[in-house]
């Protein structure tokens, strides 16, 4: 994953990166293939660290679906409950899936608890777990 990712801040740093800003956003591939190049590959690994909600086991990405797992696609589950997935011993700290709210489990942890939407700012201590949540009263814009 580190690696991965290094691949696209090498790019967001490159003399080229307009052009790969220009051709970042999208929905295909939908699938990972050690055979991507170019930038197909890029928005591959952007869309699987950024947008990636729910895959089939096989690892078909849905990008439409904004919900939480009560409203998961058919044929779909969410990313982190992909059996046999190859980062399930390693803890995963992640957000932007406040509709799926507070997820704290051993390997997984989902701290986007929908302070833009009125919700709560979550924090949590990794060490021992120490939860800190802040009320976040929704405003409206100016206008």
């Amino acid at each position: 994953t580190l690696a991965l990712s290094d691949e696209v801040s090498s790019a967001l740093r490159s003399c080229d990166w307009t052009d790969f800003l220009a051709q970042m956003y999208g929905n295909e591939p939908v699938r990972w293939h050690d055979d991507l190049r170019g930038v197909d590959r890029l928005r591959c690994i952007v869309n699987a660290l950024t947008r990636l909600r729910f895959c089939t086991a096989a690892g078909e990405m849905e990008f439409d679906s904004k919900e939480g797992p009560g409203h998961t696609p058919e044929g779909y589950m969410p990313w982190f409950d992909v059996p046999q997935r190859l980062t399930q011993a390693t803890p995963i700290v992640f957000g932007h899936w406040s509709t799926l709210g507070l997820t704290l489990r051993s390997n997984v942890i989902g701290l986007d608890t929908g302070c833009v939407w009125g919700g709560k700012l979550s924090a949590l201590r990794l060490t021992d777990r120490a939860l800190v949540q802040v009320d976040c009263p929704q405003h409206q814009r100016p206008g």
